[in-house]
């Protein structure tokens, strides 16, 4: 088992009935590990079996409503110095076996994220980049109940040997997230049953109140109990003395997504103050900056917008704890850079952000954001929603098309007109 690197990585796992997915994910991943642990709880088919055919260390232990217990248990008895962490419903792909071998070898770094590629229903898919390589260590383990993370501790533990993240020169694929596997497993009741009790018992957890906000099951589908989990996250943040506050990873994403509420509902005022105690509270984030240069155009502060955004830029570049938000890429920043530059007539400067976008996210920039660019020198807002009603004409389901016309309708001082628009695309998106 493993290849040849003299540096040992264990594959951790917890399974639970999983015989039809477990063969594809062990073989996958068995060229590339020393050592495979698994944690079953409570199969009921040949999962154990198949497991101890590739030569796993099998723990079965009880479900107790909990993913981080049975997570922490398959790290208690790993004894490699990296960590890697699959699902059974997940297939690892390397891009070489020089270059797997020499990233493990890098001293400097506590984990790597890895793209992971999510097949959905209809042919579609979504990538994030994910924490699912990282060093071993007795004080680096996972948290919550459900979307358990172990982010929080290796993050302390990286701050305190000053070491970083890198690229995994691999990718995931997962199929966790089509219909009929969903339905299969009974995810979605299990989901709902660890959402209550982690309202009801980690309620004073600033984490779980920012996973329970961004739960598939209530991000974008409850916004009011989003909204109440986000504010109480964001509030227990706030309660902290401003140095432990910026040690919690998460904290740029509730500053980030609370002000992308406020400024859905147009109160922009409310989000630059937020954004101002955010500064001293949070880390620099991609979609914490991001959101923040937004808020500075909106503004027409267009010259501190193009700073911003010109500093968001070089985050692309390298590994991070927060991952992009999806469709908030170089290309994205670009674009809107490029319209800060129409705005104050710089139109060369403007028409070179809008040629290296394209390079970034040619279908974007192409369809929407270079069209909205070319008529806002003239300060005409009317053109600009015309161009972005055609656009959503021929793709309803364009978020960053609605929430354009909504910034733009914001910053051409018509808060009415934006709280209709941005109706019809709630309408919309949710169908």
């Amino acid at each position: 088992m493993g290849n040849p690197s003299d540096i040992r990585v264990s594959l951790c796992m917890i399974v639970r009935d999983e015989e039809k997915r477990l063969p594809r994910c062990l073989e996958s991943a068995r060229p590339w590990v020393q050592e495979i642990v698994v944690v079953d709880t409570g199969s009921r088919d040949n999962t154990c079996t198949i497991a101890r055919q590739f030569e796993a260390t099998v723990v079965e232990t009880d479900w107790g409503d909990d993913f981080s217990a049975p997570r922490n248990l398959s790290l208690d008895r790993a004894t490699g110095r990296w960590i890697l962490v699959l699902d059974a419903d997940e297939i690892l792909e390397v891009d070489s076996a020089e270059q797997w071998n020499s990233a493990l070898h890098r001293d400097d770094l506590a984990g790597f994220v890895v793209p992971v590629v999510s097949s959905l229903t209809g042919n579609r898919t979504t990538t994030a980049t994910l924490l699912r390589c990282f060093r071993n260590h007795p004080t680096v383990r996972y948290h919550g109940p459900f979307h358990e993370r172990v982010d929080e501790s290796l993050h302390r533990w990286a701050r305190n040997q000053g070491a970083g993240l890198g690229h995994l020169p691999a990718t995931i694929h997962h199929v966790g997230y089509q219909e009929h596997v969903v339905a299969e497993r009974g995810k979605e009741a299990r989901d709902r049953r660890l959402l209550e009790r982690t309202l009801r018992e980690y309620s004073h957890d600033p984490y779980l109140m920012f996973k329970v906000a961004t739960h598939p099951l209530v991000f974008g589908v409850d916004r009011q109990r989003s909204r109440e989990c986000l504010e109480r996250s964001w509030n227990l943040l706030e309660s902290l003395d401003a140095p432990t506050a910026r040690a919690h990873v998460f904290a740029p994403e509730v500053a980030a997504l609370l002000i992308g509420d406020l400024l859905r509902e147009g109160l922009v005022e409310q989000a630059e103050s937020l954004r101002r105690r955010a500064d001293s509270r949070c880390e620099p984030s991609v979609n914490l900056r991001t959101i923040g240069a937004r808020l500075l155009a909106l503004t027409d502060c267009h010259d501190p917008a193009i700073r911003e955004w010109s500093e968001v830029l070089p985050l692309f570049e390298k590994p991070s704890w927060h991952a992009p938000w999806d469709g908030v890429n170089a290309g994205f920043v670009l674009c809107r850079r490029s319209e800060s530059r129409y705005v104050l007539g710089d139109r060369e400067g403007a028409r070179a952000d809008f040629e290296a976008a394209k390079n970034f996210d040619s279908k974007s920039a192409n369809a929407v954001w270079g069209d909205v660019s070319r008529v806002l020198a003239d300060d005409d807002v009317g053109r600009c929603v015309t161009v972005l009603r055609q656009r959503i004409q021929r793709a309803p389901q364009d978020r960053q098309a609605w929430e354009r016309g909504r910034d733009l309708l914001l910053a051409w001082d018509q808060p009415q007109k934006a709280q209709v628009w941005w109706r019809a695309a709630e309408q919309s998106l949710a169908r």
